[in-house]
């Protein structure tokens, strides 16, 4: 009997310390967060106290890990509109995203011990993920704003939804109808609200010109995917229902990204539908035209519903926008602008091309809209941007992730295998390959609903990759092993 208290009073002590390491660890985070929210967001303060909810509905999701990815996905939605400031919703999602991304890290690495970063594309991400969290001390040596790095390096650690959704793919059975029909939503809210809010815009206006040149810049990266995805699958689906839903998706998505006066993203788009018209047999070819003709006459429905009489006027503005394009290189102020801007960039990284200035540093740029001269840290070119801010290894570890993405797609559509992963890797490749036009001259890497798409992209074009891979490999173990 004593040596069995003896026992416990033994047993008592390392939990006791271990207790007490655990209390202060809780009570050293609790200082932290409330710090740093008191710092860089002092309005969100009061939502503190609900966040061991939060925390307690997020570790009852958790247990079924496909809804839980689903849900995060949806949940990009709501702050997938700009607004000026921290918006609460936008820092509740903030928490769950991060918790989300950390713990499947965690877990994967250090207690599944899965090879999530064999493939060269999952290292190339992951390295500089890592990589752009270990430079925030170089944004202090050269002076960069701690507020614009929180911003960025929320924007591109979006990219980290590449990793769950590429697992997704093959653990789960039915992961990829699911994952797509949640973007499928995505890209009809997305639309809808922006022909919404565009029809306030234009009610709104007083004087013609007014209507002639507006547009809603908001989303065109998701619009551009989602009007180039829908068609792609729409030309190779078969079943009545969706191909009925992916109409519907493709008549909202395009008149939404018609709307924003995109250029780079229209181009994009008209690229992407020319290589897929090349290389789709001749009864996808047909009914490629038929959708672009029906979508040409739909569409003009639309517009005659939702704006009524001055459709004329705005039809008047896309087509002077559009016509634009043929001289927009050397006479378009906005486009001269991020030439000029890029050359300036060009300049700041010659001082210091390896390791980058880090983010949130701001540059000095004499702009010809304002004729005046700006300091700004967002820089429009998407890969100059990332050569300034991360240098080379940056540079070099985004273009290895993006490239190799594409190359994974258009192995999943080459192979033999699941006509959904097949279709899916052709829509993705082709997606992330038109994007790199853009890119050029709309930094994708800084907004939020630019990365997020891209990792919903790359994670697709990967995660059907390893479908196919799997099926083929499958199907030679079943012929070596013979009846």
């Amino acid at each position: 009997m004593n040596m069995g208290t003896a026992a416990a009073g033994a047993l008592q002590i390392p939990l006791e310390r271990w207790g007490r390491v655990v209390i202060a660890a809780a009570v050293s985070f609790g200082i932290v967060v409330v710090l740093s929210t008191a710092w860089f967001a002092p309005d969100l303060i009061i939502l503190l106290p609900a966040l061991p909810a939060a925390v307690l509905a997020a570790v009852v999701l958790n247990r079924y890990p496909l809804a839980n990815l689903c849900v995060l996905l949806l949940g990009f939605i709501i702050i997938s509109d700009y607004q000026e400031g921290i918006q609460v919703t936008e820092a509740l999602y903030g928490l769950y995203y991060m918790s989300f991304i950390a713990y499947w890290l965690v877990t994967r690495l250090f207690f599944y011990r899965d090879p999530v970063l064999r493939p060269i594309e999952s290292k190339a991400v992951f390295l500089f993920l890592i990589g752009i969290t270990a430079s925030i001390p170089i944004t202090i040596v050269f002076g960069g704003s701690l507020r614009l790095v929180l911003s960025e390096w929320t924007a591109l650690v979006m990219l980290g939804l590449y990793f769950p959704i590429r697992e997704a793919c093959v653990r789960f059975r039915n992961a990829l109808p699911v994952i797509l029909a949640a973007v499928l939503l995505i890209v009809v809210f997305i639309a809808i609200r922006n022909l919404t809010n565009y029809q306030s815009i234009i009610v709104a206006a007083t004087q013609a010109w007014q209507v002639t040149k507006g547009r809603l810049v908001v989303n065109d990266s998701i619009l551009m995917v989602g009007s180039l995805g829908s068609l792609v699958y729409l030309i190779h689906a078969r079943a009545k229902a969706v191909q009925a839903a992916l109409v519907m998706s493709f008549l909202v998505a395009l008149p939404a990204l018609v709307l924003t006066q995109s250029r780079a993203f229209w181009l994009a788009f008209a690229f992407g539908c020319i290589i897929l018209f090349l290389i789709a047999e001749p009864p996808e070819r047909r009914r490629l035209l038929v959708a672009g003709t029906l979508g040409a006459a739909i569409a003009t429905a639309i517009g005659l519903f939702f704006f009524g009489d001055i459709v004329e006027l705005i039809f008047a503005g896309l087509l002077d926008r559009f016509a634009s394009l043929r001289s927009a290189a050397t006479t378009d102020i906005s486009l001269v602008n991020r030439f000029r801007e890029t050359a300036v960039v060009f300049d700041h990284i010659k001082w210091n091309p390896v390791l980058g200035h880090g983010m949130g540093v701001r540059y000095a740029f004499f702009d010809l809209s304002f004729m005046s001269t700006r300091y700004d840290s967002f820089i429009h070119n998407g890969f100059v941007s990332l050569w300034f801010k991360f240098g080379l290894w940056g540079l070099a570890l985004m273009v290895v992730f993006w490239i190799v993405s594409v190359r994974r797609g258009v192995e999943a559509f080459w192979r033999s295998g699941p006509r959904l992963a097949r279709v899916t890797g052709l829509a993705a490749a082709l997606c992330l390959l038109v994007y790199l036009l853009p890119a050029n001259t709309s930094n994708p890497f800084f907004l939020d609903d630019a990365t997020f798409i891209i990792a919903v992209l790359t994670g697709l074009a990967c995660g059907a990759s390893d479908l196919t891979r799997l099926h083929a490999e499958e199907r030679h173990e079943q012929a070596s092993s013979g009846p």
